[in-house]
């Protein structure tokens, strides 16, 4: 008597939700494995700084300092020296944004292209309290590269919300609500923009508050150029999404990572699998 034959396994099928899952962890394998090769050339970014303290910028902005870098290029602490020399004192205090086109570091066409980007935006909604105010925007040529400027309000003694936590400063209820209250009027003045802008990056980095400490003033929403990769993102097809750090912007076939892992909308990952807009 032949023993009795055995039913065949069941076929497994993924789920949507694991399938979705799956993508997740791809998309952030693929992520720590550009941030690792991007880790490489950090150093080599950092000695290609496109101006030193001292240095007077077309003529009239006398650098500081260094304020920070990101993925489109260095902000420097300056001083406008013309308007000192028109209103007497020392000048005010600005933030000067520098993108190289060549060199070492330098983002190549693409960024320039995203850094007037940035700046068409900075001044479409500039004049918010919350928000830097624009200034100028020019290149400056020289015989080996072209730098493009982005000059904005420096916010009065100014230090991001990531690095006030990080000293271990502590806040009052009324004073995490009072910051709360202004990063929520800079993104509504965002969305009643027509058509509404979606600033992708907010964060502690981005998040500024006035004199570097707690209830020193009020909070501004910095670093649009998330809005800049987003709308470049647009102009070529791409998808928009989530991902990326220090507001950087990644491309693969069919989506734009955007964003920082960590602050994102879980959504800006799902978007591509599930077909929802990451501007939910």
């Amino acid at each position: 008597m032949s023993p009795p034959l055995l039913p065949p396994p069941p076929r497994l099928r993924l789920c949507r939700s694991r399938r979705c899952g799956l993508l997740l962890l791809l998309l952030l394998r693929l992520r720590l494995r550009a941030a690792a090769k991007d880790e490489g050339g950090k150093s080599e970014k950092r000695r290609a700084t496109p101006f030193r303290p001292g240095d007077l910028v077309d003529g009239r902005y006398r650098v500081e300092a260094v304020l920070g870098r990101g993925a489109l290029g260095v902000t420097f602490a300056v001083r406008d020296e013309a308007a000192a020399g028109a209103a007497g004192g020392e000048g005010p205090e600005l933030a000067l944004k520098a993108t190289r086109l060549r060199g070492r570091g330098a983002g190549g066409w693409k960024a320039f292209d995203l850094a007037e980007r940035e700046a068409a935006a900075l001044r479409s909604l500039s004049g918010h309290p919350n928000i830097p105010r624009f200034e100028r925007f020019f290149d400056v040529d020289r015989p080996d590269d072209r730098v493009r400027c982005l000059v904005q309000q420096r916010v009065r003694g100014g230090g991001p919300l990531s690095a006030v936590v990080a000293s271990g400063q502590r806040a009052s209820p009324a004073e995490v609500a009072r910051m709360a209250r202004d990063v929520l009027r800079a993104l509504s003045h965002l969305a009643s923009r027509s058509p509404p802008v979606t600033h992708r990056d907010v964060k502690p980095e981005n998040v500024v508050l006035e004199g570097g400490r707690w209830g020193g003033g009020k909070a501004f929403l910095v670093d649009f150029s998330g809005v800049a990769a987003a709308a470049l993102a647009a102009s070529e097809g791409g998808g928009g999404g989530g991902g990326g750090g220090s507001s950087a912007a990644s491309s693969s076939p069919g989506t734009t990572v955007i964003g920082t892992f960590g602050f994102m909308a879980p959504v800006g990952f799902f978007f591509v699998c599930l077909g929802v807009s990451e501007r939910v």
